[in-house]
């Protein structure tokens, strides 16, 4: 029980695997998810062996590293075709592609630890299923649920609000709705998951800062881990988290020092 952070996407950009190590030599980080960059090398690295570590898998319909948020929108009406029709032959093409990503990471010497998908993608039935067959097969016993205990999703969604968030609430609300269904499939499975999963909102909108120390204040004894997206301004950016990430590595870099001045005290 008690409060970890992870943070998502190692291996996109140099700048981003380079605050992610900083983060971890301070010990901010106790996870790690690894992305296979479909549209450039893969960057290895040695990340110590305490921290855990998973695949961040991303689809073939991710590829497109210059997606805005209408090219989002159409990735998950894509899945969601996928979902209902020519379901079988697309399981076995997804698991494919997962397949390919996961033995790139072992081959790095990587441990996969857990799963997990870019933009939160699994959330849709028809990429689910592939993770929970792919993960079965080998023996992964950890999934990301998109789920929080009502209480402490109600303080969540007001502390968003507060800290100048509330754009977020629809798509955060859209997300943890479908994440009860995902948390009943992974139940039914015996598939283990975090009960409450913080979903961090792009640091640009308002006071990411502000809002990272309250989730950790609340968090306490709680089973919780908040999901992060640290890095440092990216030379040829891919994504609306170019100058976000720099800020979720600074307030991070903060809560590591608020947190080492208390130890000394």
């Amino acid at each position: 029980m008690g409060y970890i952070i992870t943070a998502d996407d190692y291996g996109m950009a140099p700048e981003i695997d380079r605050a992610i190590f900083e983060l971890i030599h301070r010990k901010i980080l106790s996870k790690v998810s690894i992305a296979v960059d479909q549209a450039a090398p893969y960057r290895a690295g040695g990340i110590p062996g305490d921290i855990q570590t998973g695949l961040h898998i991303v689809l073939p319909v991710c590829k497109n590293r210059n997606g805005n948020g209408h090219a989002k929108l159409l990735i998950v009406w894509k899945l969601f075709f996928m979902s209902f029709f020519h379901a079988t032959a697309k399981t076995e093409k997804l698991i494919e592609s997962i397949s390919h990503q996961y033995n790139t990471i072992i081959e790095q010497g990587f441990k996969v630890q857990h799963l997990d998908a870019h933009l939160h993608l699994h959330i849709i039935p028809g990429m689910l299923k592939p993770m929970i067959l792919f993960a079965k097969g080998k023996q992964i016993h950890s999934i990301r649920c998109i789920t929080m205990e009502i209480k402490f999703f109600v303080f969540y969604c007001f502390s968003l609000i507060r800290c100048g968030f509330a754009s977020q609430i629809p798509k955060i609300v859209l997300l943890y709705t479908a994440g009860l269904f995902m948390k009943r499939v992974l139940d039914k499975h015996h598939i283990g998951y975090t009960r409450n999963l913080v979903l961090m909102p792009l640091a640009s909108q308002g006071n990411y800062g502000e809002l990272l120390q309250a989730v950790v204040s609340k968090a306490g004894e709680r089973d919780v881990e908040i999901v992060t997206h640290p890095g440092f301004i990216q030379k040829c950016g891919f994504d609306d988290y170019i100058e976000g990430r720099q800020k979720e590595y600074e307030a991070l870099n903060a809560l590591g020092s608020c947190r080492s001045s208390g130890q000394a005290r």
